[in-house]
């Protein structure tokens, strides 16, 4: 029998770890909540859970001494999954409540769903419930999750939402539609992978897309 492939997922302070880790568990992964550091490069994959507020999640990443073990951990070529919160806090920076530094692996800033849209627009914010994804790119991550249309329903809980810079265009690999705009649900930058969506709450489809994280499938 092959060895469980090992998932730390970080607890940011504010995050659902433990819904995370349940889904995971349930795709046979051997999965502990990271509270502290020295033990990240145990690992053989990294996952950044969402909920919560920017600045906060990124003082507890410091205060913890978080920071630079996940840039570390990045850097070595090892699988990195941001979801929600986390995918934000992979960003340069965050402009909820202040300008707070991100962790910087993705060139780009997080701003309010609000001030892209139009003054009359009048679309509620946040974004909440099911929605779908559509794939920028047959050769990336969410291509083959669930059946049929090349639009998958994940289900989203988000107020704020990542800007790419100009010339990250390239790494978005799934947009969503809300409000009139076409914001970003999910980008892939070689080892590192982020998603706007919660797959722990996303039932069937979101359980085979963290399968397809945990095998390493969208390395390939």
């Amino acid at each position: 029998m092959s060895a469980k492939i090992s998932v730390g997922v970080i607890s940011t302070g504010v995050s659902n770890a433990f819904n995370v880790a349940e889904a995971l568990r349930s795709v046979g992964a051997d999965v502990k909540i990271v509270r502290d550091s020295g033990e990240m490069n145990r690992y053989d994959r990294l996952i950044i859970p969402g909920v919560g507020s920017y600045s906060p999640a990124m003082s507890h990443l410091d205060k913890m001494g978080l920071r630079s073990e996940i840039l570390e951990f990045a850097a070595s070529g090892k699988s990195v999954l941001g979801i929600c919160l986390g995918m934000q806090l992979l960003m340069s920076k965050g402009l909820e409540n202040g300008n707070t530094t991100g962790l910087g692996i993705v060139g780009g800033s997080v701003v309010s769903i609000s001030s892209l849209l139009s003054k009359n627009e009048m679309k509620r914010v946040p974004h909440i419930g099911w929605s779908k994804v559509h794939y920028q790119d047959s050769q990336k991550t969410l291509n083959g999750v669930g059946e049929g249309p090349a639009a998958k329903d994940f289900y989203f809980a988000h107020s704020y939402t990542v800007k790419t810079n100009d010339n990250d265009k390239q790494i978005r690999i799934g947009l969503v539609n809300y409000a009139g705009l076409r914001l970003v649900a999910a980008f892939q930058k070689e080892n590192i992978l982020g998603v706007q969506f919660h797959p722990e709450l996303s039932g069937p489809v979101g359980l085979q897309f963290m399968g397809k994280f945990l095998s390493g499938e969208y390395l390939s």
